[in-house]
């Protein structure tokens, strides 16, 4: 098993606008893909909105909705927003996914803001997909928009899987990003987590009721708009 200590960093503002700063919680991940320096994933949310970037006031980034249950994809290299609206993920699955959640053993993990992290594997169909480390009370405003937002990527995946051939599908994807999307958030918000092809992201920093300029909630002006469907929306 994997085993790390939670980094704790000082993330420090810039750019804040007098008078026009909202309040969020911002979450600050490490994460590592094969083949990939590991690069952060910074996210910010509120009740209303939650933005995911790297941590650049003005780079690209993820915008979700929550009142909509959108997710905006903005690129500023050209000029772009892609559409991501909420679908019900009304198909079964063709394939079956015996789904088991084992809690696992967990030493040498201190405790986060007085709460003890825990450590559960997840299979499907006796095949070992995914392991998450979480925090259950943790952050209850963040877990509740990841899950949202993971079901509205649900939908986008359930609306592409039928073009996927039989031998190309796979069951602990079905699982996790079709029709189980809040699946490995179930347990808390994950500090730590990885899956069985080398993709993990651990929790380096948190921080709870920060004021960030406004503008890192709002759309660019003048960008071409695209849906799901690849059609300009706007």
């Amino acid at each position: 098993m994997k085993r790390f200590q939670l980094a704790v960093f000082l993330l420090m503002w810039s750019g804040l606008a007098p008078g026009g700063e909202i309040v969020v919680d911002m979450l600050l991940y490490q994460k590592g893909e094969p083949g990939i320096e590991p690069y952060l994933s910074r996210i910010l949310v509120n009740e209303n909105f939650m933005r995911m970037d790297e941590g650049g006031n003005s780079c690209n980034f993820l915008l979700f909705d929550r009142s909509k249950q959108h997710i905006y994809s903005v690129t500023h290299g050209d000029n772009t927003v892609f559409e991501i609206p909420k679908r019900e993920v009304k198909l079964q699955s063709p394939d079956k996914l015996n789904r088991k959640s084992e809690k696992m053993a967990l030493e040498d993990m201190p405790a986060v803001a007085g709460m003890q992290p825990q450590h559960y594997q997840l299979s499907v169909n006796g095949i070992e997909c995914y392991n998450v480390i979480a925090i259950g009370e943790l952050l209850p405003v963040a877990q509740q928009a990841l899950r949202e937002f993971r079901r509205v990527l649900a939908g986008e995946h359930a609306r592409v899987l039928p073009q996927i051939p039989a031998d190309m599908r796979n069951s602990c994807e079905m699982a996790l990003h079709t029709f189980y999307p809040e699946w490995q958030l179930e347990f808390g918000l994950p500090i730590h987590e990885w899956d069985t092809e080398g993709s993990n992201q651990s929790l380096i920093n948190y921080k709870s009721g920060i004021s960030v300029n406004a503008e890192l909630f709002e759309l660019p002006k003048g960008y071409q708009y695209y849906s799901t469907d690849n059609v300009p929306t706007r």
